[in-house]
């Protein structure tokens, strides 16, 4: 631009020295007029195209640094909450193993505790069943006394001794003390009796017999250790059909902590003849004559 107005200049410069008409120089002037004219509306443009493209850069500037820093700042934001849930998370383990080993504890606790209570309950059963049994028996001992009194009541006695019992032709002597079978056997026949020997078949005497029995177990006069064969304490044969053994009975049982099985009669509590070891004190009966 500023070579082109050097131009125009010279140009008027030569006209000037080679002519002295004035219409040139008035063309030449209105040519440089134009020119500069034309210049500096040029130059203004230009001027005003650098400005606006200088605050488009300020402002694109502006806006990256703005976009940058929140961009940075979400990121920070972000980083921050990934290292409090990294460390929420590596203090959360510790917790959760608390929290399991406490539910192990409280299991164990609940598990103690209900075979605690079970064990309690079974106690309960047992002392209530001891119990029941235990009422069962005064009951049976209550009813069998009254039996005796009714029996002495109304009987002629023909026993010597008021703790024997009559019935039929014989008294019956139900032993408050226990022994073994031998010492038993032993006993009554001090007595002038034997260990009971039933007369076989007759269920009127073992009606007696099992009433005044019943729940306590008793020896009777039936041994099978002399000779493997069951006989009657005066040594007379027991006819195995014709008695009341309990249910698979006689079992001759090898389970005792004494030597050897089971080789002596007892009535049992379910009011059936059962064989047991002879060295076990149980109570007895004995079974004697009436007085002539």
């Amino acid at each position: 631009m500023c070579s082109g107005l050097k131009q125009v200049a010279a140009k008027v410069m030569m006209i000037y020295q080679n002519t002295d008409s004035g219409e040139e120089i008035a063309k030449l002037d209105m040519e440089y007029e134009r020119k500069t004219t034309f210049s500096k509306g040029r130059s203004r443009k230009t001027g005003i195209f650098v400005l606006l493209g200088t605050v488009c850069m300020i402002i694109f500037i502006i806006m990256t640094s703005v976009i940058l820093f929140h961009q940075q700042r979400t990121f920070s934001v972000l980083e921050s909450w990934m290292d409090i849930h990294s460390s929420n998370q590596t203090s959360a383990k510790p917790q959760e193993k608390n929290i399991e080993t406490l539910m192990t504890n409280l299991a164990s606790s609940i598990t103690s505790k209900q075979e605690e209570n079970q064990k309690k309950l079974a106690g309960m059963s047992n002392s209530l069943a001891d119990v029941k049994n235990t009422v069962e028996e005064l009951r049976s001992i209550v009813q069998a006394l009254s039996y005796k009194l009714s029996l002495t009541n109304s009987l002629v006695s023909g026993c010597t001794d008021t703790e024997w019992i009559p019935f039929s032709n014989s008294c019956y002597l139900f032993s408050g003390h226990s022994m073994n079978w031998t010492e038993a056997k032993d006993y009554c026949e001090e007595q002038g009796a034997l260990l009971l020997k039933l007369e076989e078949g007759s269920e009127k005497e073992w009606e007696f017999v099992t009433h005044l029995a019943k729940p306590l177990q008793y020896w009777i006069g039936l041994t099978d250790q002399t000779t493997g064969q069951w006989r009657w304490a005066d040594d007379t044969p027991c006819t195995m059909d014709k008695v009341h053994w309990g249910p698979g009975q006689p079992n001759d049982w090898q389970g005792h902590p004494q030597e050897g099985g089971e080789d002596c009669a007892q009535i049992y509590r379910d009011m059936f003849i059962h064989d047991n070891h002879c060295s076990i004190k149980k109570k007895f009966i004995c079974k004697g004559p009436k007085d002539s």
